[in-house]
């Protein structure tokens, strides 16, 4: 619902181009989502892309923001 009133974007990697450097088209986008959804799976939990950068960027986010609202 919130995706057909233009509320929310979504991105994922099907969004990434063939030859574009991984890394260079997911941290500008993890970095400026405001939500972070992670939907589990096998690939997932085996991808180590996933628990070395996208969780500690994700994680690392979620600490500068609680310390902007204290």
């Amino acid at each position: 619902m919130f995706k057909r009133l233009n509320q929310l974007e979504t991105w994922d990697d099907s969004h990434i181009q063939p030859g574009e450097e991984w890394d260079k088209a997911i941290k500008p986008e993890l970095t400026a989502a405001d939500i972070i959804v992670l939907l589990i799976s096998a690939d997932l939990i085996n991808t180590d892309y996933i628990w070395d950068v996208e969780m500690k960027e994700a994680l690392g986010m979620k600490e500068e923001r609680l310390l902007l609202f204290r």
